[in-house]
Parts: C-alpha cells; structure tokens; sequence
C-alpha cells in the first residue's frame, strides 16, 4: 500500500508532498518526485521530511538508490534520508557539497546525467550569483 503522501502521476513517476517550511519568514511547501528507473531502483528529487509512514510507502515501490539535491536550498532531510538509507547515493551540485560538508556526496552534479540515470532523467546545470 502507498503512503498517502504519493501520489502517482504516470507509469513509475510520483510527486511525494512533503511539509511546509519557513523560508525567510514565508511559509513554504516541499514537494519531491520519485522516478522508478529502469533497474528498479529510485531516485528522489529533493528529499522531503521522511516520517515513518513516508519510508514505508516509498520501500513499497522500490529502494531508494539516488537522493537528488538539485540546488542548495533542497538541503534540508538529506541527513536524515542518507541516515536512514545508508546504501543510497547522494547527488547534488557543487553549491550543495559546499553547503553540506558534513554529508557524503558523489562527485558534483554537471549539465550530463550520471550514467546511473542518463537516458532516463536530463540534468541542466544553471549558474547564478548568491
């Protein structure tokens, strides 16, 4: 059974609505996207807060293998997600691992998908000031 969190959005594509955080004193939603990829394995756009009942709807439809921070501000359950999947991969780009030295991270997210999704997901790598 699926947590009610996931909601199915296509063949092996769900958004996972998370909580809402305060961003600069703003209330904020958190959403992310688990894809089923073509090994069986998943792959977690911007991890939201993994409460008990999240993990077991998401182990219900495949192991997460990839937890994807797409920029520095998706920062926030990645601890508790590679805590509590210590087998999983931790992907983000160079502003994340600057961010988050205290986490273990593959090497830096370019504008080509690691071979582990390529073909299945397209990455764009976008430069900004901060």
């Amino acid at each position: 059974m699926e947590d009610s969190s996931l909601v199915s959005i296509g063949e092996d594509i769900w958004i996972i609505e998370g909580d809402i955080v305060s961003f600069y004193g703003f209330p904020y939603p958190t959403r992310s996207v688990a894809i089923r990829l073509q090994d069986g394995c998943l792959w977690i756009w911007s991890p939201v807060e993994l409460t008990n009942q999240l993990r077991q709807g998401v182990t219900a439809i495949g192991s997460p293998t990839h937890l994807v921070s797409p920029k520095k501000l998706h920062h926030l359950y990645l601890k508790s997600w590679q805590e509590a999947v210590p087998h999983a991969r931790l992907w983000g780009p160079a502003s994340t691992l600057r961010k988050r030295p205290n986490l273990n991270f593959e090497p830096p997210l370019v504008d080509e998908a690691p071979s582990h999704w390529a073909g299945q997901t397209s990455n764009a790598g976008f430069e900004g000031r901060s």
